[in-house]
Formats: C-alpha cells, structure tokens, sequence
C-alpha cells in the first residue's frame, strides 16, 4: 500500500522500478497535496531527481509530462480566486518546469503545446497567493514564470516566439489582487531571459509602453476602482523590478518615465 509514511522514508537509490509506475500515480494524485512536507519538501523534488537522473523510462516521462498538462492537473479549477487547487496547478507546472529543461531533443510540435498550456495556464490563473499559512507555498505566478524562462532557453525556443511569451508575462501580472511573494521578481526573469536569447530590446520598449498605454485606458474608465488600483499596483511593481533588473538605458530610461507619470498621476493630483 502506498503511503505519505513509506514514500517519505524512501529516498532516490532506493526507486522501486518494478514499482515504479504505481509510485508516479500516487505522486501525481498528491502533487498537490496541502501537507507542505510532502508535496514540497519531498514528491516535487523526487521528481525533479528522476528526470534529472534519468531514472525513468521514456513512456514514464510521457506520462508525466501528460498529466501534469491535463485538466486534472494544471487545469485544474482553474479560474477559482481561492481554493486548494492552487497546489495542484503551481506544482504541475513546476514539474513540467522539470521535464522541460531536461527534454531539450523535442520536436517543435510539442514545445507549441507546452507553450501554449503555459501561457493559457497564466492568462486564467486567478489565485495569486504566494506563502499560504499552514500549507505552505502556492505560488502559482511565480511558478508559471518558471515555466516560461525553461522555455525561452529550451532548444526549440524561436525569436518569433518572443510576444507570446511577452503577452504572457503582461496576462500573468494583469490581476486584481496585489502580489505579496516577489512574483514580479521572478516575472521579470523572462524578460531578462528573452533579452539573453537576442530579442531586440526596442521590442521590449515598444511592449512597455503598450503595457502602460493599456493601465492608462483601464485607469480612465474606472479611476481609482478597487480592480484598476490593484492592477496598476502589479504593473508598477513590475516594471520596477524590471528597471533594476536589465542593464539598458533606453529601457530603463522609458521605465522611468512612466513610474513618474504615474506617481504624478495618483499622488499628486
């Protein structure tokens, strides 16, 4: 029988391979569990040594990588504000963080399909909680941002690709509750990642400022609306972690700018 107990007291020598596939199932079913031990501290990593190790079979990997995509998993009650489904969603995505980085010989085809539940994954994810007391971390965003810079810096990634992964950033942090766990830290990673994997940095200037142009027409319609006062609040923290984040002037220099304006805009009028 398969236990919280017995699975804590394994360790990755010991893998059971004529068992194997009956402990990826009970992994997958408590991958997002709420005791934060075992989901964090013992079956995410487990998973991350198995791939990293190759310690499973190719059909096993397929599996996982399968149900970790699927809408028992990473779709899960997504959509919800509040809910323990968030475990399940936020570690998905962190062991297809995993898979990811360790199958760099995939064919384009099945890069667009992680990329694609990635970037749906972001957009409809509402439940935004970093530390969660007594069971542990969420962090659904931050995860989801992982899974972006795996990637950008996956051997499929193309520089065509470069405003999907923008418009999923912008999707990630265009919520109505305020992160409180440096999940614009790590949102910020992407963009740096983007700009390692050559993307034009006008680019990135030209979506800044379309991102602002975007909270100017929100802010517009409902002014200091709850919705629109939490979302600029995610914009700018944002984008300020970002200024410090990237080493060029021009960028920087239109970051700059806007943060001003919009200081000006709710403080001093």
């Amino acid at each position: 029988m398969k236990t919280k107990e017995r699975f804590k007291q394994m360790t990755i020598q010991e893998w059971p391979t004529e068992e194997g596939d009956e402990w990826i199932t009970w992994m997958l079913e408590h991958i997002g569990d709420v005791d934060p031990e075992l989901r964090d501290g013992c079956i995410y990593p487990t998973f991350g040594e198995l791939i990293h190790k190759d310690r499973l079979q190719n059909h096993q990997k397929n599996r996982i990588l399968e149900s970790c995509m699927s809408r028992s998993h990473l779709f899960y009650r997504l959509g919800e504000n509040e809910g323990d489904g968030v475990f399940t969603r936020s570690f998905s995505a962190l062991v297809i963080v995993e898979i990811v980085k360790h199958e760099q010989g995939w064919e384009r085809g099945q890069y667009e399909r992680v990329l694609n539940s990635c970037v749906k994954y972001l957009e409809k994810e509402q439940d935004v909680r970093g530390y969660v007391e007594g069971k542990g971390w969420a962090h659904s965003i931050a995860h989801g941002a992982d899974l972006l810079v795996a990637l950008v810096e996956h051997s499929q990634y193309r520089k065509n690709d470069a405003t999907l992964f923008l418009q999923a950033v912008r999707d990630a942090f265009w919520k109505e509750d305020v992160f409180t766990d440096d999940e614009e830290e790590r949102l910020s990673f992407v963009i740096e990642a983007l700009l390692k994997r050559d993307v034009a940095p006008s680019s990135v200037t030209k979506w800044v400022k379309d991102t602002f142009l975007s909270l100017e027409s929100l802010w517009n319609d409902a002014p200091f609306s709850i919705s629109a006062f939490r979302i600029r609040t995610n914009v700018l923290h944002f984008m300020k972690a970002l200024f410090f984040r990237v080493d060029m002037p021009d960028l920087q220099r239109t970051i700059k700018q806007y943060l001003e304006e919009w200081h000006k805009r709710v403080y001093e009028t």
